[in-house]
């Protein structure tokens, strides 16, 4: 008898996206995007939920920018012109950068039909559309978006398990129980209901794939064994290089990286191995030259490291690189003088150190 491969999809309605921020710096999504790659889950969202966010992100940047060219006016009745005259970004900047994390998901497109029948659930006053006290009705965009997914998971077949998560629990929650699908939704799923499973927050999803750990100091001899088994000095160099622009005026001849201190912020037991988010923070330092001679660049930074016990590393991601010091140029008797000594914490080929940095 032929075993089943289930596949596993966790699908977002638009109220549990972050209406501000990155996804990655939401702990919850972090995690389940963590799970998602050690299990080979599939996060998805519905392309109601796309058109919805990016709606609602277009409007909330447009009212910081008007209160931040206001601000930027009434200022300019004490300054000069150019002192306060700098590069905003538009609500388009925004979007373009929001509709790129968005892209992390999968997208469950709307059939026309399913368009058409959301609209009628609405007039209807059909869950999760239903009535206001006014005697109108509302729901056209919440119905859109559960019809795609229960299209998408019935058309899933017996392999097919979906986890719903929306806080959205007064259109989707069960009367008695908001924990629970209301009971007209599970009845459209028909034999496809034991396979669906519905979340009314990210948090309750987060804790029924992982337990909940304490979290460890981190010592420095810790972290020295993760830079010498798992490069992440490496890692981290490798991402704050690309986050550096480039200069016409100077060579880059090399680079090292110092790593100050490491904190675990959050820490998760998954399938028998601990899940947990490093937050480290760290010093590159940036050998140039030009036709005068070489010069330093100091770039002080925290590196979010997901570290997963069964295979290292799960994901590096820089939370921040900022300019800190910039030593005017000056001439210096080798590159190794620069990059710090004998050279034992940098390399002028650009590879991340072995040894923590002072």
């Amino acid at each position: 008898m032929r075993l089943l491969q289930l596949t596993i999809a966790l699908v977002f309605d638009t109220c549990v996206l972050p209406q501000r921020g990155s996804i990655s710096s939401n702990i919850f999504f972090s995690v389940l995007f963590q799970i998602s790659r050690i299990r080979g889950y599939r996060l998805l969202i519905s392309e109601m939920t796309q058109v919805e966010s990016l709606g609602y992100r277009r409007r909330a940047a447009s009212a910081a920018l008007d209160d931040l060219r206001s601000a930027i006016r009434e200022a300019a009745k004490y300054f000069e012109a150019d002192e306060v005259s700098y590069y905003l970004p538009s609500e388009d900047d925004v979007i373009q950068r929001w509709e790129d994390e968005l892209s992390s998901f999968e997208l469950i497109p709307i059939a026309g039909e399913d368009a058409i029948a959301a609209l009628r659930r609405e007039a209807d006053r059909i869950p999760p559309a239903r009535a206001t006290p006014d005697g109108s009705a509302v729901g056209s965009r919440d119905a859109a978006i559960w019809l795609s997914v229960r299209r998408f998971h019935l058309s899933g077949g017996a392999e097919q398990v979906t986890y719903f998560v929306s806080s959205n629990s007064t259109d989707f929650g069960a009367k008695s129980n908001k924990r629970l699908l209301r009971s007209e939704l599970l009845e459209e799923l028909r034999d496809a209901r034991d396979r669906f499973f519905y979340f009314p927050n990210l948090s309750s999803l987060v804790e029924s794939f992982a337990d909940k750990l304490a979290t460890l100091d981190i010592s420095r001899e810790y972290l020295r064994s993760l830079q010498e088994n798992l490069q992440i000095d490496s890692l981290i160099a490798a991402s704050a290089r690309r986050m550096i622009p480039s200069s016409s005026e100077c060579e880059t001849v090399g680079d090292r990286i110092a790593l100050v201190d490491a904190q675990e912020k959050s820490a998760f037991g998954v399938d028998g191995n601990r899940l947990s988010l490093l937050l480290v923070e760290f010093d590159f330092f940036i050998l140039l030259r030009n036709e005068n001679g070489y010069l330093t660049s100091k770039y002080g930074g925290q590196a979010r490291i997901w570290l997963y016990d069964a295979n290292g590393v799960a994901t590096v991601e820089l939370d921040q690189l900022r300019p800190m010091t910039h030593v005017e140029t000056v001439v210096l008797d080798s590159v190794l003088d620069a990059l710090g000594g004998d050279g034992s914490s940098g390399s002028v080929e650009g590879v991340g150190p072995q040894a923590l940095g002072d």
